[in-house]
């Protein structure tokens, strides 16, 4: 018995010394792989990895503050942007837990004076990206607020105040969106009666002792061991500016050592319950099923689940992942413009080999197995051809007829052939998809069906006579942004114009249908009354639709 104790601790110690020799590899590769790319005297990056709760590798490159060359430490504080979402998502899943809030609740339950849209707008919408509410950023910036001006919660709520109408049903899409967020903390606020800040340091970040954790809620705030962060400009770093404090959407100011005991308690069995609830991804009514949960992406990585998010705001780049089934975990905190996620892969990569597995091959939701081809079909094409607008994706899909057979081209893509199913129904193998066209009573098609997203037809781009675009010329103003704009014609070129954003040009699409280089507004689409008369435009980016700016000397 004696002898065979002693061969288990013989036995034990060297598997164990064979694993820490092992992890003080992986660690040293850690480095290689980040002073590849980081110098000591530029903005750099701060990183830790933590397995089966333990701290197996923690270090920092390159400089804090660059102009005063202070280099970074484990405790210098990062704004981690958007990773802040998995705390909001957290507060929640803690109140939901003490019954305090249920995501079923209607969010004028508890802001009375939130737009009434028609539409409940339950806190499960907030959370899950599918309340159809425009993403303030996009909507800051045609409003002429940008990024590098002072922009504070307050201002986001109150912009959320004023909206007047939303991208869509709630709980019928998923689509990205930090107001939702940022509407969540105002909930939170309201339910426990404290700020955001003192409630999530008191319940979340002083517990687990994350002492320099907090959200920035004041803007002129001196903030000990701040990072500041970079952009390159002709090969040199010049500094950003940061003047953010969106609550729960981004603004969580953090450091490596205390984000450390964060992953930590992600793989706790404290947490385990909680944490299994946060995996949870939102269902969706229709369409395709969403991966986002309580603030963090659910997917896979080389065959293993993996829990994430990243973040990107004045040129701060983070990321996190943690892998439930191997109790792993990685933070990438970047302040400068690099991809902190791509870091994290090489991480992945050096601890996780010996565990990929192969992923099954994947098949998009809306992509079908290919139907029978039907050679001969006795059809008119030319009733099918046209301009369809695909609102969902903000391309337009031109649908041509050449020697008897149907082409379909998207937006900036290559035109490719449909071949018919049926008399409504024709195949695009480049899109392992079927278009469908609606028509109707009389047979003239009227609209297109794509992703189960329903396209409907624009009036093309005249062919005969010159257009008259001086009939677009004019002053527009959004009540809900107060914001106006002038649409002007300059040698018979048409441009979009704010005092804020300057001048851009505009490419015609269809008769009415413009699009722009411009971030604010790739596409303005021109409104007319019952009578032809230009009345108005509504400007869609892809996380803020149709907003409307009505012509000013028209009189509703």
């Amino acid at each position: 018995m004696y002898q065979k104790s002693i061969f288990l601790f013989w036995f034990l110690l060297l598997v164990g010394v064979a694993q820490a020799q092992n992890l003080a590899q992986l660690s040293k590769k850690t480095d290689q792989l980040f002073r590849k790319y980081i110098d000591d005297d530029q903005p750099g990056a701060a990183v830790v990895v933590v397995k089966d709760g333990v701290v197996v590798h923690k270090n920092t490159y390159g400089v804090a503050d660059y102009e005063n060359q202070v280099p970074l430490s484990t405790s210098s504080v990062f704004d981690v942007a958007s990773v802040s979402k998995q705390f909001l998502g957290y507060a929640v899943a803690l109140l939901e837990q003490e019954g305090k809030l249920s995501l079923q609740d209607d969010v004028r339950n508890y802001i009375p004076e939130f737009p009434d849209f028609g539409h409940t707008i339950t806190l499960g919408h907030l959370l899950f990206h599918q309340s159809g509410l425009r993403d303030w950023p996009s909507v800051m910036l045609l409003a002429g607020v940008g990024f590098d001006d002072a922009l504070t919660f307050e201002q986001i709520l109150s912009m959320v105040y004023r909206q007047e109408a939303l991208n869509f049903v709630p709980g019928s899409r998923y689509l990205y969106s930090n107001t939702g967020y940022n509407v969540l903390v105002e909930v939170i606020q309201r339910i426990t009666k404290q700020s955001f800040r003192a409630w999530t340091s008191e319940h979340i970040f002083q517990p687990l002792g994350m002492k320099n954790t907090f959200f920035r809620d004041q803007l002129n705030e001196s903030i000990p061991n701040a990072v500041k962060s970079y952009y390159e400009e002709e090969d040199k770093p010049k500094l950003s500016t940061n003047n953010l404090t969106a609550l729960g959407s981004s603004s969580l100011q953090t450091t490596i050592d205390d984000f450390a005991l964060w992953l930590q308690h992600l793989g706790s069995d404290d947490a385990e319950d909680i944490v299994r609830r946060m995996q949870v991804p939102g269902r969706l009514t229709v369409e395709e099923p969403a991966n986002y949960a309580y603030g963090l992406e659910v997917s896979s990585y080389s065959g293993l689940k993996r829990i994430h998010h990243d973040g990107n705001w004045a040129n701060f780049n983070s990321y996190m992942a943690y892998f439930p089934d191997q109790n792993f975990s990685v933070a990438v905190f970047l302040n400068h413009a690099n991809w902190a996620e791509g870091f994290a892969h090489g991480i992945f990569d050096l601890y996780l080999e010996g565990e990929f597995q192969e992923e099954e091959e994947e098949v998009g939701f809306f992509d079908e197995e290919q139907p029978e081809i039907v050679k001969k079909l006795d059809l008119d094409y030319s009733r099918y051809t046209g301009l369809f607008y695909l609102e969902k994706y903000l391309i337009y899909l031109d649908i041509t007829e050449k020697k008897g057979k149907l082409y379909v081209q998207a937006t900036g893509e290559d035109t490719q052939p449909m071949e018919a199913v049926s008399a409504t129904r024709f195949w695009v193998d480049a899109y392992d998809s079927s278009i469908y066209f609606n028509t109707d009573d009389s047979g003239k098609v009227e609209s297109i069906t794509y992703h189960q997203s329903l396209c409907e037809r624009r009036a093309p781009i005249p062919t005969t006579g010159a257009q008259d675009f001086s009939t677009f010329e004019g002053h527009y103003y959004s009540q809900e942004l107060n914001t106006s704009y002038e649409v002007v014609l300059k040698e018979g070129q048409l441009y979009f114009s704010n005092l804020r954003n300057g001048e851009t040009p505009l490419e015609q699409a269809w008769q009415d249908g413009f699009l722009s280089e411009a971030i604010y507004a790739p596409l303005v689409d021109f409104q007319r009354d019952g009578k032809g008369e230009i009345v108005g435009l509504a400007i869609s980016q892809y996380e803020s639709r149709n907003q409307i700016f009505r012509k000013q000397h028209v009189v509703d």
